[in-house]
Order: structure tokens, then C-alpha cells, then sequence
């Protein structure tokens, strides 16, 4: 979905999952080979990067959150996604300039981490 949607990298910290395991590789259809994975990056070097580059940052939380279809993106704007468990870090979402919710229509609690990113990476895309 990131390659589809035009996204030119995807950052890993330290803890995820490794992108290159079969179930991963499989998935992508070898989409991982067109677009640069920065792994077990450190939230210092994180930050770093952001700061460096201007970038906006934008986090899925339901936490002070403004729906994702309602904000006006930067060309150079970062998604930052977690895990389906656990979400985002306090520390991380700290850190990010607006934090973003898709709404949910139907009686369920969250997405699938793949569906929201596809979701925002496109909403992005579509103002870019």
C-alpha cells in the first residue's frame, strides 16, 4: 500500500516487526524491494530526521484527535501508525505536530493497522 499510495520510505523503531519475515514478504508482493525501509531506528534518530527534514507529523490516536479526513496534509507530511495491541507510545505521540482518528461507523473498536495506514497514506495522497 505505501508504494501505491506514493509514500517514499517507511521507518521501523526499535521493537517491530521485522518487515522481511515470510508473512511480510509475501504480503507486499515484493513491493518491499521498491521503497526504502529505515529499521531498529532509535526514537533520538527519529526525532532527528523530523526536525531535520520538516515534516510534518501526524499520529493516529483517540486521544485529542481530529478526524483524518478533515485535516489539510503538507506535501512533506509522516503518518505514524502502532501496533493494533497497543497503539502509539505516549513519548511518540508527544512528539507529533496533530494527532488523527479515523472514525468508526459500525459497532467495532479499531481498523487493522494495514487498513488505517492505507486509508491515511491515500487521504494524503489526494492533497499532495
Amino acid at each position: 500500500t505505501a508504494v501505491a499510495a506514493g509514500a517514499k520510505g517507511i521507518f521501523l523503531l526499535k521493537g517491530t516487526v521485522d518487515p522481511y519475515n515470510e508473512k511480510c514478504v509475501r504480503s507486499t508482493m515484493s513491493a518491499l524491494c521498491n521503497i526504502p525501509i529505515f529499521e531498529d531506528v532509535t526514537l533520538s534518530e527519529f526525532y532527528d530526521f523530523i526536525k531535520d527534514n520538516t515534516i510534518q507529523t501526524y499520529v493516529t490516536s483517540l486521544e485529542n484527535a481530529k478526524p483524518y479526513h478533515t485535516i489539510s496534509y503538507p506535501k512533506r507530511t509522516m503518518i505514524i501508525l502502532g501496533n493494533e495491541g497497543n497503539g502509539v507510545s505516549r513519548e511518540i505521540i508527544e512528539m507529533c505536530d496533530q494527532a488523527i482518528t479515523i472514525p468508526m461507523y459500525g459497532d467495532i473498536e479499531s481498523l487493522n493497522v494495514s487498513i488505517a495506514a492505507a486509508l491515511c497514506m491515500y487521504k494524503v495522497r489526494e492533497q499532495i
